[in-house]
């Protein structure tokens, strides 16, 4: 249970710089090889002393003494803790708490269905497009991730969706075409797109991270095909991580690292103030008000 910053969940466009109350559990219904959180993911690597008990009314009381808004279900596959998290979500809402789920998305379209009811903000992680990767990689296989990405894309709930570009793998322009092709084709040209760095971890043992050429490659091949946000992750201080106006290219959010500024362009209603283009980007101004018991 940490306290961060939404961004660090590949979310740009919700509550620009607000804090999160990050909170993750043991285990995971995939096994990719190049887990980031494998400490936490498989559990049977986890230290115990990284093993906490929370109930749900700890984790509000934390909230709402920190002044944090958004609890964000994540370094896990939070549906391994399903029930818990649609009750806590569903009773942080009594406190004005929203709850933000980041997950693989390799679930049932009924546990969506459950999870939207409670749900205010979604970060998926789309790991590739096929099921060769799928089963070779993840454990897994892709038409569920497709369909629970649809699903939610017609709740009207917001939403973004990251890439992770593993070198070797995915760092190519197949790849990056046949996501970039599926947002545009089944969902809309409106979603943030980030392409994130890899680094070698777990079973992936490989010499070096993503290349920053890589993931600039992806970002910009997204805004040729069409998108109108893309973004590179796992970045320190890029061009890439800076969200401008669709229509006029103005500067609407700087970022140098976790640090989010909201420039004098961005409207509270997403839109630039410039050429009055509305964007999608919700919550302005959010980050620092206080939760009211």
């Amino acid at each position: 249970m940490t306290i961060e910053r939404i961004e660090t969940e590949a979310l740009y466009h919700y509550s620009p710089g607000a804090k999160v109350l990050s909170l993750g559990n043991f285990g995971c219904n995939l096994d990719c090889v190049y887990c980031h959180n494998w400490k936490f993911s498989q559990f049977q690597y986890t230290p115990p002393e990284l093993i906490h008990e929370y109930t749900a009314e700890d984790i509000i009381s934390y909230a709402i003494k920190n002044n944090v808004k958004i609890l964000s279900w994540t370094y896990n596959e939070p549906a391994i803790w399903f029930e818990f998290v649609i009750d806590t979500s569903r009773k942080a809402k009594e406190y004005g708490i929203k709850s933000l789920f980041k997950s693989a998305f390799f679930l049932s379209q009924e546990a969506i269905e459950e999870l939207i009811k409670v749900t205010d903000i979604f970060a998926i992680s789309m790991k590739a497009m096929t099921d060769e990767y799928h089963h070779q990689f993840t454990k897994g296989w892709v038409q569920p991730i497709l369909d629970n990405t649809k699903l939610i894309h017609r709740s009207n709930l917001h939403y973004e969706i990251s890439n992770l570009v593993v070198p070797g793998l995915t760092n190519n322009l197949e790849s990056y075409d046949k996501i970039i092709d599926f947002i545009l084709e089944e969902l809309s040209a409106d979603i943030p797109l980030h392409f994130t760095r890899c680094h070698p971890d777990y079973k992936w043992k490989v010499d070096a991270k993503t290349a920053v050429e890589d993931v600039k490659i992806g970002r910009q091949r997204a805004l040729d095909k069409g998108l109108k946000y893309a973004y590179i992750g796992n970045v320190f201080g890029k061009d890439g991580i800076n969200t401008f106006c669709p229509n006029c290219h103005e500067l609407l959010i700087e970022r140098y690292g976790l640090s989010t500024y909201t420039k004098g362009s961005l409207g509270e209603s997403g839109q630039c103030k410039k050429c009055g283009y509305l964007t999608n980007i919700k919550e302005i101004g959010q980050a620092d008000k206080l939760i009211s018991l």
